[in-house]
């Protein structure tokens, strides 16, 4: 009697996982039978992206005094063969607080000027440039320590040091 029942219970639960299989491929396949896509155009581009200007521009900045000024500029090219965005963005590389909030840096932001230490924290600065291959773009920008007119010698032996990086990426940031 044990044999015809264990015989019975075999073929029970042959029966669901049978039944469990069926379901289970009708479900997961049904996706596949209802999928659809209705574009009138469909393009694939494939490429790379290169800066053709190594850009690793660095602001040292030390033994300054009020009213100094120096400026700047660099050029950065798509070197790729796809249309790429250019992201601008500074990055503290060990300044002293003060000196890095009192020096200004002025026309790369396209807002007029702001200290280092603001454009810094704002994080990414004139997003967006679209640069087609083998297009360039320059970038010129001013860094000064303004006058106050308050006592600034608190400043005399400290230094700002900074990069400013470029990023080239496929779609805007």
């Amino acid at each position: 009697m044990e044999s015809k029942t264990k015989k019975k219970l075999a073929t029970a639960a042959a029966g669901v996982v049978v039944v469990g299989a069926a379901v289970s491929l009708t479900a997961g396949t049904f996706s596949y039978f209802t999928d659809s896509n209705t574009t009138s155009q469909q393009r694939v581009k494939t490429g790379h992206l290169k800066i053709g200007t190594s850009l690793d521009h660095r602001i040292n900045i030390t033994k300054v005094i009020p009213g100094w000024s120096d400026s700047n500029s660099f050029t950065v090219t798509n070197e790729g063969n796809v249309d790429g965005y250019l992201t601008l963005k500074v990055i503290d590389k060990g300044s002293d607080t003060a000196m890095l909030n009192a020096v200004q840096l002025c026309g790369v932001n396209g807002n007029g000027c702001m200290s280092l230490g603001a454009v810094e924290n704002a994080g990414t600065i004139r997003p967006g440039i679209k640069l087609a291959p083998g297009e360039p773009t320059t970038f010129v920008f001013q860094m000064k320590l303004p006058d106050n007119g308050q006592d600034q010698n608190y400043l005399e032996n400290l230094q700002a040091k900074a990069v400013l990086e470029a990023t080239l990426t496929s779609a805007p940031v």
